[in-house]
């Protein structure tokens, strides 16, 4: 990335900044467990709604 320093007025190239590999394995992980939770929640709610359609079945057909 260039830009004019405005300062100096000369052109400075930054580069731009680069995870180190425990940061990236560090940020996977993290991103992996709220992704693990979302699953179970996901899961969860689908089960849920399973047993709530089952039930109103039981009770429709009585």
């Amino acid at each position: 990335m260039r830009f004019k320093d405005e300062v100096t007025g000369k052109v400075v190239t930054i580069k731009p900044t680069e995870k180190t590999p425990e940061e990236k394995i560090a940020a996977l992980v993290e991103e992996n467990q709220l992704l693990k939770a979302q699953n179970k929640a996901l899961s969860d709610r689908a089960d849920f709604i399973e047993d709530v359609i089952a039930e109103i079945a039981t009770q429709v057909y009585q």
